[in-house]
Parts: C-alpha cells; sequence; structure tokens
C-alpha cells in the first residue's frame, strides 16, 4: 500500500527498502529514411545492414544488450547513428565494416572496462 511520507509529502509508490532495477542497456540504431532522398538519412547510408550485422554480433556474442530501431536520433549528417542507452555514447557514420568494431567497444562498455 503506497505510503505518504510525512518529512516530503510525497506519495511514495514503493517501499523504501525496494529499489527500481537499473534499465538493461539498450543500443538504439536510426533506421530513418526520408522522403526527401536530397536530404542526408541513416537508411539510406546503410544503417539497416548495419542494424542487421549488430544484431547478429550481440546474439553471438551473448552481450545481453537490447537492440531497437528507431526513427531518428537527430544526427542526420553524420549517419548512420547510434546511441547506447541510457544515456551513453553515440556512434556516427559507422557503417557494416565497422559492426566488429562497435560490437568490441559495447563489449567493454557491458564488462565496465569502459564508461558508457
Amino acid at each position: 500500500m503506497p505510503k505518504l511520507r510525512k518529512d516530503t509529502a510525497t506519495l511514495e509508490l514503493f517501499p523504501l527498502s525496494d529499489t527500481l532495477p537499473a534499465p538493461k542497456p539498450t543500443l538504439l540504431i536510426c533506421i530513418n529514411k526520408r522522403m526527401d532522398t536530397t536530404r542526408p538519412s541513416c537508411g539510406y547510408r546503410g544503417s539497416i545492414e548495419l542494424a542487421d550485422a549488430i544484431e547478429k554480433g550481440v546474439a553471438e556474442r551473448e552481450l545481453g544488450l537490447e537492440i531497437e530501431r528507431i526513427h531518428c536520433l537527430g544526427h542526420c549528417q553524420k549517419g548512420p547513428t547510434m546511441r547506447l542507452a541510457p544515456g551513453g555514447k553515440f556512434y556516427l557514420g559507422k557503417g557494416v565494416d565497422d559492426a566488429d568494431a562497435v560490437l568490441d567497444d559495447l563489449a567493454g562498455r557491458l564488462n565496465g572496462k569502459k564508461s558508457f
């Protein structure tokens, strides 16, 4: 049952002893293809093939990383764009040939050898 803490007058939805689980690391990959093909977009720069390669590599390496294909991370000029979430590194301008290097970097970050 939710409790009202008198000292802060806020509704507490979880008992004080419980904590929320940490969010699972997720690699966001933009696959947006703009209708106006004269403007840059990640989808037209190979991000769909890159996402396929990254998904395959994550599964093969058992990295425990979620992959989410999304429509825009706001770096169209530098794409394909990927970002490690929550609040992590951007990977800009990478292609299928860079997938192994990206996976190596992700493995280091997920294993605590590099910071997010």
